[in-house]
Parts: structure tokens; sequence; C-alpha cells
């Protein structure tokens, strides 16, 4: 699939072009883990931030969590934001939609940027309410019709559509 011409790197502020992309090895000190949660806790959770859906205020709390690990001290330095990734499934999102494709079909979005004082805030409901509301916000430009295609258009006019990475 490709898309029309005219489309400019401004347009995506998540991404940016990196030619001398390439895969990162995952650090030797990285450790994984596999969280369960139940269906009333997730309803619990989306109820107590307030979320538009589950998954965002999942997300909010991974958000608030990973934003509480690397600031162990609780520094709530003003200037300081966070954004976070999110993916995005394409196949919908194209007229006609794209339901036949086998292959990969997502997108990469980023939320607006948080202050790290409101995301790392004593007030939790407070702080996921906010990470939950920026995770929507960001979503609400996938909407648009124009944009997966737009998008495409300018990633074929690179020779390798791989340098794209997220700010």
């Amino acid at each position: 699939m490709t898309g029309p011409d005219g489309a400019t790197l401004a347009e995506f502020p998540e991404y940016t072009l990196n030619v001398s992309a390439g895969l990162r090895p995952t650090p030797k000190d990285t450790t994984f883990h596999i969280f369960k949660f139940s269906p009333g806790s997730l309803r619990e959770l989306k109820t107590f931030a307030a979320a538009y859906s589950t998954i965002d205020a999942l997300s909010a709390l991974l958000w608030r969590h990973l934003a509480l690990a690397r600031n162990p001290e609780g520094v709530h330095l003003s200037e300081t934001t966070s954004v976070i990734a999110t993916g995005i499934n394409g196949r919908g999102r194209v007229v006609p939609p794209a339901t036949d494709y086998a292959g990969t079909f997502s997108f990469a979005n980023t939320t607006l940027p948080l202050p790290l004082r409101l995301l790392l805030s004593d007030d939790s409901a407070k702080a996921l309410h906010s990470a939950a509301g920026s995770i929507r916000a960001s979503l609400i430009k996938w909407q648009d019709p124009e944009r997966i295609p737009r998008l495409l258009g300018l990633m074929s006019k690179s020779p390798n559509p791989r340098e794209f990475k997220l700010t």
C-alpha cells in the first residue's frame, strides 16, 4: 500500500528520520515479568483512573510505574516531561480497510508530553486520569482517514523506511 505525495515529516511529530538506524540489542541487565490482572481488578482500575477504556487505564498504570521506577527519589522537576508509545493497528483505519493484507500493518504512536510532577503525584487517581487522558488524546489523530495514507506516502519516498524511528 502506498500513499499520496506531499506529506512532510512535520505532520508526524512522533517519528524522526534516523539514517544510521539499526536494531539495538536488549541490555544484559534486562528482566522480564508476566503480570496477570483479573477482569474485576481491570474494571476497578478503569473506574479509579476515570479512563475511556481499560487499555488506556492499564497503559496509564504502566506509564506511571515506569516513571516511578526511573525516578526512585521522587524528583519532581517542573520542566521534565514524559511520553509513552502505544501501538496502532492500521488495518481498519484506511479506506478500504486492509483486512486482506497479511503483513504487519501497525504504527507507533506517542502521547503528548506529560509533566513528571503530575505523573508522579501523590494523588494517584489524578495521575492515572491525566495519563489515560493523554493516551486517549494521542489516539484521536489516528481517526483521520488520511493520516495513514499520508504517512505511507512519506515513508515510500525514503530509500529505507526502517530509518523512521520514534522521537
